[in-house]
């Protein structure tokens, strides 16, 4: 039988007053979204939620792991989204297949990139 899900009200108090069945609670909802899906879905919502807790165990506070799985988040849609504007172009436009840049490593195009060339020199 699923569990319902308590309104915000209610979960906020237990939140304040008890989080260990807050925990609880979100770890049954968790194990019950999982327990429903289909194999394929399954493997794939018991990596995303290993991801999540070990995000949740690394951070050193409530915020930092809101912050962390908000990042994760808006990672996955970016690159979703790269994902669907590919899908509407035309074929001929698809070149070689390249992972797309995350929006953490993209340079701005205001920024200047310089680099000294170090010569190697043959040793034989």
């Amino acid at each position: 039988m699923a569990t319902s899900l308590p309104c915000f009200d209610t979960l906020m108090e237990m939140a304040q007053q008890d989080p260990q069945a807050l925990e609880a609670l979100r770890q049954k909802l968790s194990d019950e979204i999982v327990e429903q899906s289909n194999q394929k879905q399954r493997r794939k919502l018991e990596q995303l939620r290993f991801r999540i807790e070990g995000e949740r165990y690394r951070a050193t506070t409530p915020l930092a792991s809101c912050i962390r799985l908000s990042s994760l988040m808006h990672d996955t849609l970016y690159h979703l989204n790269i994902h669907l504007e590919k899908l509407q172009q035309p074929i001929s436009s698809f070149g070689p297949v390249a992972k797309p840049p995350t929006p953490s490593t993209t340079l701005s195009k205001t920024q200047n990139q310089s680099a000294k060339i170090l010569p190697f020199v043959t040793r034989y």
